[in-house]
């Protein structure tokens, strides 16, 4: 049976073509796909945080503060299982899930090694190598951070479990024990030994088997209950940008968006809806600014604030939340600015979270360098670091700084003041 499997894998490789994949792999280079750079960063994470990790979930936000340059990339997975799980959940308990697959991996090839049936030798077989493929491919991919693929190793690892354990065609000495013998007697007495023994594997087996299926059910809720309550606040999430590309003026659509999100942020804790509201509300607070109508704008901010730090008390570590949140601020009264401590403590942690980020970085260093004059020392001292760092990440980046100058001044006479300043 192995052999005819072997023939047929090796028919099917000639008639498929292997000659892509050789070239595929030929031109595999681990550091021209960044991933050396993806684990070298991964593994200074896992030095940060060693014993409870970044905390599930994570790995995306927490991945930017480690990034040396903005590649304008947004990194969801280490691209190695196993560095995600330590980097995730601590050494500790990611030593211990990877211990664990190993562990399954090779307890289904003993329990194969005890099997004499055909039909079990070969769905074992399948079954233990696809689980072993999928966990040798976790140390260059992310393949149980799919959904599909997790499903398909729980699968494969039940498959060969049930296959494996089932009862009849075990070697001799291996530790089962037959219902229809004794364990070891001989004659009459071990025969009654034998049925007793039988009796009570029987009985334990029947209790199993009632206990199942409610367990089984339960387990199926408590999973499902989360599982749909995110169902629902994306389902919502979906409705409303259907809803606000069809609609006229946000300022019109307003109360039905603002209906929509909110079914949304009943329905999941997840921190996107929230900061989906907090940005419907900071748009509100900009229209009524333009409009001259600064208690409305004073409301709308009020609203967004209030959703912004819900949204970072459900997600601490995304810097693009910790930035948007301070932008409302500036919004407070303006354009006096009268909360712009506030907006800079805000702006200070985004950074904090992403010290590479073109985009907050260019925006930051604009607001500080605009308020220079009436900057102190310690202020000028950080954005004058923020510059320079930038600088030599992107030596373009003065140019995208005049860009952005330009954009809102017009002239740049005040901008080379500030940058004389700093030489």
């Amino acid at each position: 049976t192995v052999r005819l499997v072997v023939m047929v894998v090796l028919a099917a490789a000639v008639w498929l073509g292997v000659g892509p994949v050789i070239e595929r792999f030929s031109e595999v280079d681990i550091s021209g796909e960044a991933r050396r750079l993806f684990y070298a960063n991964t593994v200074r994470m896992i030095g940060d945080f060693p014993l409870a990790g970044t905390g599930k979930g994570t790995y995306v936000n927490a991945y930017a503060i480690y990034e040396p340059v903005d590649d304008r990339l947004r990194l969801s997975f280490a691209h190695n299982d196993y560095l995600e799980f330590a980097a995730e959940n601590g050494l500790v308990a990611g030593a211990a899930l990877a211990l664990a697959g190993v562990g399954l991996a090779v307890w289904l090839a003993a329990m194969w090694r005890r099997r004499r049936g055909g039909f079990a030798k070969g769905i074992g077989l399948g079954a233990a190598l696809g689980v072993t493929a999928i966990l040798i491919h976790g140390f260059t991919d992310f393949n149980l951070q799919i959904t599909a693929n997790a499903v398909y190793f729980t699968a494969l690892a039940m498959l060969g479990v049930a296959v494996l354990t089932g009862r009849g065609d075990m070697y001799p000495g291996s530790g089962y024990v037959s219902p229809f013998f004794g364990l070891r007697g001989e004659g009459q007495e071990g025969d009654q030994e034998g049925i007793k023994e039988r009796g009570h594997v029987q009985r334990a087996h029947v209790r199993k088997r009632r206990l199942g299926p409610p367990a089984a059910v339960l387990a199926a809720l408590v999973l499902f209950v989360p599982a749909w309550r995110d169902f629902r606040g994306f389902h919502h999430l979906e409705k409303y940008r259907m809803a606000r590309g069809a609609a006229r003026s946000v300022e019109s659509a307003f109360p039905a968006l603002e209906a929509r999100l909110e079914k949304a942020v009943a329905s999941s804790p997840r921190a996107v809806f929230r900061v989906e509201l907090a940005r419907l509300y900071t748009e509100m607070a900009r229209v009524a600014n333009d409009s001259g109508r600064e208690e409305d704008r004073e409301a709308f901010c009020d609203k967004a604030v209030a959703a912004y730090d819900k949204a970072i008390a459900a997600n601490p570590i995304d810097a693009f939340t910790h930035y948007e949140a301070g932008t409302v601020y500036l919004l407070y009264n303006f354009p006096l600015m009268t909360y712009a401590d506030r907006a800079k403590a805000y702006f200070r942690k985004a950074l904090e979270l992403k010290p590479a980020d073109e985009f907050i970085n260019l925006n930051v260093i604009f607001v500080y360098f605009s308020g220079w004059p009436g900057l102190e020392d310690a202020e000028k001292a950080y954005a004058a670091g923020l510059y320079r760092a930038m600088l030599g990440r992107d030596p373009a980046f003065a140019a995208k700084l005049e860009a952005r100058w330009k954009q809102s001044f017009g002239a740049l006479d005040t901008l080379k003041a500030v940058l004389a300043e700093l030489r």
